[in-house]
Protein backbone atom coordinates (compact mmCIF):
# COMPACT_ATOMS: atom_id res chain seq x y z
CA UNK A 1 0.00 0.00 0.00
CA UNK A 2 1.19 3.47 -0.89
CA UNK A 3 0.62 5.02 2.56
CA UNK A 4 2.80 2.32 4.12
CA UNK A 5 5.68 3.29 1.84
CA UNK A 6 5.44 7.08 2.29
CA UNK A 7 3.55 7.37 5.54
CA UNK A 8 0.49 9.48 6.10
CA UNK A 9 0.88 12.87 4.49
CA UNK A 10 -1.27 15.15 6.62
CA UNK A 11 -2.50 18.42 5.12
CA UNK A 12 -0.46 21.57 5.76
CA UNK A 13 -3.14 22.98 8.05
CA UNK A 14 -2.78 19.95 10.34
CA UNK A 15 1.02 20.30 10.37
CA UNK A 16 0.67 24.03 11.15
CA UNK A 17 -1.75 23.36 14.00
CA UNK A 18 0.52 20.67 15.48
CA UNK A 19 3.48 23.06 15.32
CA UNK A 20 1.45 25.81 17.01
CA UNK A 21 0.36 23.38 19.73
CA UNK A 22 3.93 22.24 20.37
CA UNK A 23 5.05 25.86 20.63
CA UNK A 24 2.25 26.68 23.03
CA UNK A 25 3.26 23.74 25.21
CA UNK A 26 6.97 24.68 25.13
CA UNK A 27 7.60 26.86 28.17
CA UNK A 28 11.05 27.95 26.95
CA UNK A 29 9.63 29.27 23.66
CA UNK A 30 6.87 31.09 25.52
CA UNK A 31 9.40 32.58 27.95
CA UNK A 32 11.61 33.82 25.10
CA UNK A 33 8.63 35.25 23.19
CA UNK A 34 7.11 37.01 26.19
CA UNK A 35 10.04 37.91 28.42
CA UNK A 36 13.24 38.17 26.36
CA UNK A 37 14.91 40.19 23.65
CA UNK A 38 17.08 38.66 20.98
CA UNK A 39 19.98 41.06 20.41
CA UNK A 40 23.36 40.20 18.91
CA UNK A 41 25.09 42.52 21.41
CA UNK A 42 23.33 41.09 24.47
CA UNK A 43 25.15 39.19 27.20
CA UNK A 44 23.49 37.80 30.29
CA UNK A 45 24.54 35.43 33.05
CA UNK A 46 23.44 31.87 32.35
CA UNK A 47 22.32 31.08 35.89
CA UNK A 48 20.50 34.42 36.15
CA UNK A 49 18.58 33.78 32.92
CA UNK A 50 17.59 30.31 34.10
CA UNK A 51 16.40 31.77 37.42
CA UNK A 52 14.33 34.33 35.48
CA UNK A 53 12.85 31.46 33.50
CA UNK A 54 12.08 29.42 36.63
CA UNK A 55 10.41 32.41 38.28
CA UNK A 56 8.34 33.04 35.17
CA UNK A 57 7.28 29.37 35.05
CA UNK A 58 6.19 29.47 38.68
CA UNK A 59 4.20 32.65 38.07
CA UNK A 60 2.53 31.03 35.04
CA UNK A 61 1.84 27.76 36.83
CA UNK A 62 4.19 25.80 34.56
CA UNK A 63 6.82 23.25 35.50
CA UNK A 64 10.22 24.54 34.35
CA UNK A 65 12.37 22.41 32.11
CA UNK A 66 15.75 21.22 33.37
CA UNK A 67 18.81 23.41 32.87
CA UNK A 68 19.97 21.02 30.14
CA UNK A 69 16.67 21.25 28.24
CA UNK A 70 16.62 25.02 28.71
CA UNK A 71 20.13 25.28 27.26
CA UNK A 72 19.29 23.02 24.29
CA UNK A 73 16.19 25.06 23.50
CA UNK A 74 18.03 28.38 23.62
CA UNK A 75 20.92 27.07 21.51
CA UNK A 76 18.42 26.38 18.70
CA UNK A 77 17.78 30.12 18.39
CA UNK A 78 19.82 31.85 15.66
CA UNK A 79 22.70 33.88 17.10
CA UNK A 80 22.17 32.66 20.67
CA UNK A 81 24.99 30.72 22.30
CA UNK A 82 26.62 30.17 25.67
CA UNK A 83 30.26 30.46 26.65
CA UNK A 84 32.45 30.78 29.69
CA UNK A 85 33.55 34.23 30.83
CA UNK A 86 35.66 35.25 33.81
CA UNK A 87 32.41 35.89 35.69
CA UNK A 88 30.95 32.46 34.82
CA UNK A 89 28.80 31.07 32.02
CA UNK A 90 27.05 33.68 29.89
CA UNK A 91 24.41 33.69 27.21
CA UNK A 92 25.14 35.80 24.15
CA UNK A 93 22.44 37.10 21.87
CA UNK A 94 19.62 37.05 24.44
CA UNK A 95 18.59 38.94 27.56
CA UNK A 96 15.47 39.63 29.57
CA UNK A 97 13.31 42.32 27.98
CA UNK A 98 13.66 45.79 29.41
CA UNK A 99 10.47 47.05 30.97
Amino acid sequence: MEWQKQGLNPPKIVLDQVAAYKTSMDSVSQFVDQECEIDTDAKFGASKLYEEYRGWCQAMGNKPQSTTSFKRSLEKLPGVYQNRASSGMQWHGIRPALG
